[in-house]
């Protein structure tokens, strides 16, 4: 899978989320009892409310998230190459963790 909204995250959870050299990695156990450790490369701005066991439903990654402005801005970095991926709850539909970073691996 090359992208990450093509990545397959519903009824995942997240069980860990790690930051070391600008990077985060996010473990998480997928829908089939799988753990997987998704990498965020040059992170620049995070956002995480209830992530503990919320069971996910879906990911999007997009350029014009407001949190990729407001961490540009905060970082004086070009926004143009950053991303914001979105993990979203299978309860709430709505984001429970944004990260914005250059790359996703």
């Amino acid at each position: 899978m090359n992208g990450f909204d093509e990545r397959r995250l519903a009824d995942g959870i997240i069980t860990k989320l790690s930051m070391e050299d600008g990077n985060v990695q996010v473990s998480m156990r997928n829908w089939r009892e799988e753990n997987d450790v998704l990498t965020f490369n040059d992170v620049i701005g995070l956002e995480a409310y209830g992530i503990e066991n919320d069971s996910l439903s879906h990911g999007t990654e997009t350029a014009d998230d407001p949190l990729v402005e407001r961490s540009c801005k905060f970082c004086e970095e070009d926004p143009a190459g950053f991303r914001c991926y979105s993990f979203f709850s299978a309860w709430t539909d709505a984001p429970i963790l944004k990260i914005v970073a250059r790359t996703f691996a």
